[in-house]
């Protein structure tokens, strides 16, 4: 009988230290679970170093957590974006709506500031769109080989329409592995950025291959000092004049670029032009 109770006396305190050394890793996980909020979104699970599923659980849930830090600095950084730029051409059109009031008798006056209210509305369309596009999350892509020439040519038709008084020079040929919809977006970007900065030659020279094309211009070009900056969010090369872009389409380029797993480089030469061009998987 005594040897009974020891053994289950035994047996209950070896329980309770299993126990405990199983749950203790999950309890400390749940009381560092509750110190999370919004202002200490870097806070992380601590790691045991047990090499079981204790600390696969643990890694697990600081990679998720990773995801919904980055997906809320996104969304704060969206944020801050629109309260900062939207305030320059909310001015401009409150300033040409009074003008226009001011002067409703004069329909010249009228007639100006509507087309410039109507500009300034467009290019906030732009602008929101752009802000969207560098806001959204870029992880399901749906990556595809794509005959690079036959996708350009489908581009330039359309580029020839909306800029009919530039030429779009087209040579090579070759195959990318990128997502469709975002490609188009790349593309896009940099033909409207080239065609932005070409003052005199009206031309944008393309080129591809297996696995990557460029465009390039024949434009001012981009002094040295300024070519790390380009792809910064909001970044001007040219201030001292209105290009009628906000800096965000190389920002744009780059994200979506890198998203496809693939780089971009830049050259350029001050008065001879610019050249970028995008690497990506051809297979």
């Amino acid at each position: 009988m005594f040897i009974w109770i020891v053994f289950s006396v035994v047996s209950f305190f070896l329980g309770n230290m299993v126990i405990s050394r199983v749950l203790n890793p999950i309890m400390d996980m749940i009381r560092q679970a509750r110190k999370f909020s919004g202002e200490n979104l870097g806070r992380r699970l601590p790691e045991p170093e047990t090499h079981d599923e204790f600390q696969e659980l643990a890694r697990t849930l600081n990679e998720m957590l990773d995801r919904i830090q980055k997906a809320f600095e996104r969304q704060s950084q969206f944020m801050n974006d629109v309260s900062h730029e939207l305030k320059t051409p909310l001015t401009s059109i409150l300033g040409y709506s009074e003008l226009a009031l001011r002067f409703s008798d004069r329909e010249e006056i009228v007639k100006e500031s509507l087309d410039s209210i109507r500009e300034t509305a467009d290019r906030m369309m732009k602008l929101i769109q752009n802000m969207l596009d560098l806001s959204k999350s870029l992880e399901n892509l749906v990556m595809e080989r794509i005959d690079m020439r036959h996708f350009l040519e489908k581009q330039i038709e359309n580029f020839s329409k909306e800029f009919p008084e530039f030429q779009f020079d087209l040579s090579g040929d070759g195959v990318v592995v990128a997502d469709r919809k975002a490609l188009a977006i790349v593309v896009k970007a940099l033909v409207e950025n080239a065609i932005k900065f070409s003052e005199n030659e009206k031309i944008v020279i393309l080129r591809c291959g297996d696995g990557w094309f460029s465009v390039e211009d024949r434009g001012k070009g981009i002094p040295r000092e300024e070519l790390e900056r380009i792809f910064d969010r909001f970044y001007k090369v040219d201030r001292s004049r209105s290009t009628g872009g906000y800096g965000l389409g190389l920002s744009i380029v780059k994200k979506y670029v890198e998203a496809m797993e693939g780089r971009i480089e830049v050259e350029s030469e001050s008065g001879r032009g610019t050249k970028f061009t995008v690497f990506l998987r051809s297979s």
